[in-house]
């Protein structure tokens, strides 16, 4: 008898099974492709966020909650760091909490010797406009001038060192070098005056109080690091340096100018800025005197918060022939022509400051300005 007649039946029930068979691993392994997809793809948007988190770039939202309890705990914790980071680079140069993620390491008291330049500013009078204003306002109000400053400085790769009341105190080239150092400071100041100065307009048209401005700007070797106690640190600039830039800030209340910049500002980069000089200072710890200068504007440039009127251009170097007399000695002609540029500048609050000085100077009352008061 044919063979078929005994087993044609199990052999379609083999093929039926093999079928079977076939299916369901073709079914357990598209459930396997969804349910690792699943998976994968809420693990990879946490690690391409890991990544992000590391070069200190923050996304706007959170991250898209998963079903599955271990990734949505880790998700949390992703958040929880993203606001963290957010916060503690709020608070703290952010060149050195990326490098306190590349070491891995805790930081430490530490410091070292570099060249920077040191930024002052303050606002004069800030007191008597704080009077007249609310609490609400007044934080307002000096919150839009933080912003100003702050986001001129930055633009021009400063690190904001400390808010000291009004004041704002700025370096560059730590914690990591700035190239042309000197020059963007004088550019990341000229910028924050401006930018205050249209504030000021904005202000003056809604009928609330101005607050004028003083920069200080000196560059010098000073010391640099993480000071404090071992619970408490703060990456901060310390020395001579430091000083210097805070009493030329102070000096604008003197001179009624907006930037004041040191001698060595002006040696390293005055091919390329508009400067006139102002006096020479007494410096508190050296012999020699330094001479001040204002600095008003950057040549050859088409931005308007930086470029400077053709008056005032013509201004430095009328001031600077006035100092070149003053500097050898010939008073009675430096002052005449300060004179001079009071007869055609008679707003001029410096040339009015060194008329007054050479009278006495000649009357022999006094001899210098002291940059320790």
């Amino acid at each position: 008898m044919p063979l078929d007649d005994f087993v044609g039946g199990l052999k379609q029930t083999n093929r039926n099974l093999i079928i079977l068979i076939v299916a369901s691993i073709v079914g357990e392994v598209l459930l396997i492709i969804i349910a690792a997809g699943r998976i994968a793809r809420p693990i990879e948007v946490v690690s391409g966020e890991m990544r992000e988190l590391q070069s200190l770039q923050f996304s706007p939202g959170q991250l898209p909650t998963s079903m599955i309890g271990e990734i949505f705990q880790l998700q949390q914790a992703v958040n929880l760091m993203r606001n963290s980071l957010r916060s503690f680079a709020a608070f703290v140069p952010v060149g050195i909490v990326r490098q306190l993620l590349d070491s891995g390491r805790p930081l430490t008291l530490s410091g070292e010797s570099r060249f920077l330049t040191v930024f002052f500013s303050d606002l004069e009078d800030f007191s008597s406009v704080s009077e007249h204003l609310s609490p609400e306002e007044l934080m307002r109000q000096v919150s839009s001038y933080f912003e100003a400053v702050v986001g001129a400085l930055t633009q021009e790769s400063a690190t904001i060192d400390k808010f000291i009341g009004d004041s704002v105190m700025a370096f560059w080239g730590a914690p990591t070098e700035v190239p042309d150092q000197v020059y963007r400071a004088c550019v990341g100041a000229l910028r924050a005056a401006h930018r205050v100065r249209r504030l000021n307009h904005e202000w003056a048209g809604d009928g609330r109080p101005q607050m004028r401005m003083r920069i200080g700007l000196h560059c010098a070797d000073v010391v640099v690091g993480n000071v404090g106690s071992s619970e408490r640190l703060s990456y901060t600039v310390m020395g001579d340096g430091v000083n210097v830039a805070s009493r030329l800030e102070g000096l604008n209340k003197i001179f009624h100018t907006t930037i004041c910049i040191s001698e060595s500002v002006y040696n390293a980069v005055s091919d390329r800025i508009i400067a006139r000089p102002i006096q020479f200072v007494s410096v508190k710890g050296r012999q020699s005197r330094v001479m001040v200068y204002e600095l008003i504007g950057i040549r050859d440039t088409a931005d308007p918060e930086l470029s400077a009127a053709d008056a005032a251009t013509r201004l430095c170097s009328i001031t600077a022939c006035a100092m070149t007399a003053m500097t050898a000695g010939h008073l009675t002609e430096a002052r005449v022509k300060y004179q001079e540029i009071l007869a055609e500048y008679p707003s001029d609050p410096v040339a009015r400051f060194m008329v007054d000085h050479l009278m006495d100077v000649v009357a022999g009352l006094t001899h210098h300005t002291d940059l320790e008061q």
